[in-house]
């Protein structure tokens, strides 16, 4: 079998440079987040989707989102509708609000969140839907967060922004 490796179209490339950037900038600027949860939360993204948002926007709605998930308890789901603070040169996430969703992973969730946006007319703009491989300690604090790797035992927790 031959498989055709296609160029990078030029949204792609400013898309992994925009995140590569928003990495470095929650390093920098924001405590708490690492810098891998950014890269997982926008590693499925349309490329299309996320050309409009400055670096900082990205790390902003990443640090933001790290500290809505922090804390879970297994079998809770969480759910947060907000209007995000826009960093200085955020003109994007002015104008919109966040819908984010954490749950133990199940099938269908995006599809009924998806469907239940549709039915109420409003417009989106990006759609990340990370699933994480998370360890928590007993109050429901992440002590540990990584990529679900298959074949490998772990609780898995879905994150829909």
């Amino acid at each position: 079998m031959n498989i055709v490796t296609l160029p990078n179209t030029d949204d792609e490339q400013v898309a992994e440079q925009i995140v590569k950037r928003a990495a470095s900038s929650l390093e920098r600027e924001r405590g708490g987040a690492p810098a891998s949860f950014l890269k997982q939360m926008f590693a499925h993204a349309a490329p299309e989707d996320l050309v409009g948002y400055q670096p900082t926007e990205l790390a902003a709605l990443a640090a933001s989102a790290y500290e809505f998930i922090s804390s879970r308890r297994p079998g809770e789901p969480g759910i947060r509708v907000y209007d995000p603070d826009a960093p200085r040169d955020g003109e994007r996430v002015k104008s919109i609000s966040v819908i984010e969703v954490v749950n133990d992973d199940m099938p269908f969730l995006v599809d009924s969140i998806m469907a239940e946006v549709t039915t109420r007319h409003l417009a989106v703009r990006l759609v990340v839907h990370p699933i994480f491989a998370v360890t928590r300690d007993a109050s429901g604090k992440i002590v540990r967060l990584d990529p679900v790797e298959p074949g490998k035992e772990a609780a898995r927790e879905s994150f829909m922004h």
